[in-house]
């Protein structure tokens, strides 16, 4: 049986300019990427430990694991 490896491709993206929601008020500008996993599965979620200016269409990524609370993690992705 298969599995997913976290790793993938930028498929598009755009650079959030103002907060999407509330909770992200102070977090400035930042990427939102459909991310093509090598398995071929896409998904949507936040490039992290990048400028937003610096991601692009076909920079290879990996999973990021960001910890939101104690009971909530993100999936995101940051430069491989």
């Amino acid at each position: 049986m298969g599995g997913v490896f976290g790793k993938g491709t930028v498929y598009s993206f755009t650079i959030a300019r103002r907060p999407t929601a509330p909770q992200w008020n102070d977090d400035g500008d930042y990427a939102i990427a459909i991310v093509e996993l090598d398995e071929g599965a896409r998904l949507t979620a936040n490039i992290l430990n990048c400028p937003p200016e610096a991601v692009n269409i076909g920079m290879k990524v990996k999973a990021h694991f960001q910890d939101v609370t104690a009971e909530v993690t993100l999936l995101q992705f940051e430069p491989a």
